[in-house]
């Protein structure tokens, strides 16, 4: 995969001599965490081995990182210095907004400033941070909570304090949880199972993804056949639905949220 290169300058410091490593090391897994966010959420293509990006260079007589990436990565960087320049960070990633609200308020509190370099040919925009103009927090998402069931695979369980690590359906991220002993014992049987979990969960609204859930049973999972769920269905909502167009259905129930 074909690599290009771009640069971050980081001013106020009068070379690299000034910067300690773990500022230096912090800001490098900020800008790394942005990338990957932003570029997974557009889609782009990530390397399967290797970083998504590296440091390179660091120019002797200032601090001007030269960073290498995947080209099919790089319109994610464009992307953070595009927000960045216009101030509006609605289409990037809230983890991206987050993480570059970090690396301002961390070089506000020091006085530094940070400029994206400008490359038009890769569409990196000449984007700056400085401690009076720096990035405002991401709103933070509202939050709902209540009681569901859902199906999962337990990968993991254990500890002093209890913890599990789901893998739930249509969903690449894990799911960590506290759980009780009991749930821990009953999860411990079924590693690497697909089981029921009944429970509290909490939905961030603005991606319906669930980030928290307290299980308060585990039940063994039985699959059963599509077509004789949907007769079943059908048996018990006793034509109820008949007639009703599902689209429309949601798209109102929707509007009155």
């Amino acid at each position: 995969m074909n690599k290009l290169r771009f640069q971050i300058d980081i001013t106020g410091p009068s070379g690299p001599d000034e910067v300690s490593a773990s500022d230096l090391a912090e800001f490098l897994i900020s800008i790394e965490k942005s990338v990957i966010a932003c570029a997974s959420e557009f889609g782009l293509e990530l390397p399967e081995e290797g970083p998504v990006i590296s440091l390179v260079d660091i120019a002797p007589s200032s601090d001007r990182l030269v960073f290498s990436a995947p080209e099919p990565v790089v319109p994610a960087v464009a992307s953070m210095t595009n927000a960045i320049l216009s101030e509006d960070y609605d289409d990037l990633p809230r983890e991206t907004h987050q993480e570059l609200y970090e690396i301002s308020e961390r070089a506000r509190q020091r006085g530094w400033g940070i400029e994206f370099k400008e490359n038009k040919r890769y569409g990196i925009l000449p984007a700056k941070i400085t401690p009076t103009k720096g990035v405002h927090a991401p709103v933070k998402p509202s939050e709902i909570t209540g009681t569901t069931t859902l199906i999962a695979r337990c990968l993991r369980v254990g500890g002093v304090m209890p913890k599990a690590e789901l893998r739930l359906h249509n969903r690449t991220e894990l799911l960590y949880v506290d759980v009780t002993e009991e749930i821990a014992k009953a999860l411990g049987k079924k590693l690497y199972e697909e089981v029921v979990l009944e429970g509290k969960a909490t939905w961030r609204k603005d991606v319906w993804q669930v980030i928290d859930f307290q299980v308060a049973s585990v039940s063994e999972f039985r699959r059963v056949d599509p077509h004789l769920a949907f007769k079943e269905l059908s048996e018990v909502a006793n034509g109820r639905w008949d007639g009703v167009d599902a689209i429309e259905y949601v798209r109102q129930i929707r509007e009155e949220d």
